[in-house]
């Protein structure tokens, strides 16, 4: 089943800072972020609750969660973030959306180790349309 994910702030409040992915998933959206909250129950470490705030994006994963960071990564994806490190900018890094998708996935997948899931691109071509928006 494809479903489409959205990442940040899309509460249509004035901020609208979000992207979307597609992923192709074995189970509907329920069953993903069931098995998403089971892999918080096994690891202790809740994604969306440590990135809620506009700012902690900017803090990285903190340091008590960062083992459980990776071992979500890894799970979605080992051989990408086999030896990956973060670049620093001096004692920070920050967490961009397609980490933050690969560790949520990760995440659900530690929780359900019999989910198949994987993002997909699809194509996408403009048709016009930009003064719809004024």
């Amino acid at each position: 089943m494809l479903i489409q994910l959205e990442i940040g702030d899309n509460t249509r409040d004035g901020h609208e800072r979000f992207v979307t992915r597609i992923v192709e998933s074995s189970l509907d959206p329920g069953g993903l972020h069931t098995s998403y909250r089971k892999g918080v129950q096994q690891t202790g470490f809740d994604l969306q609750k440590e990135f809620q705030s506009y700012e902690s994006a900017k803090d990285g994963v903190p340091v008590e969660y960062w083992d459980t960071f990776m071992k979500a990564l890894q799970a979605f994806d080992p051989i990408s973030y086999a030896d990956w490190e973060p670049e620093w900018a001096g004692d920070e890094w920050s967490l961009d959306p397609d980490l933050y998708l690969h560790a949520w996935l990760g995440l659900a997948l530690i929780g359900n180790p019999e989910l198949k899931v994987f993002e997909v691109a699809l194509p996408q071509w403009d048709i016009g349309g930009y003064g719809l928006f004024s």
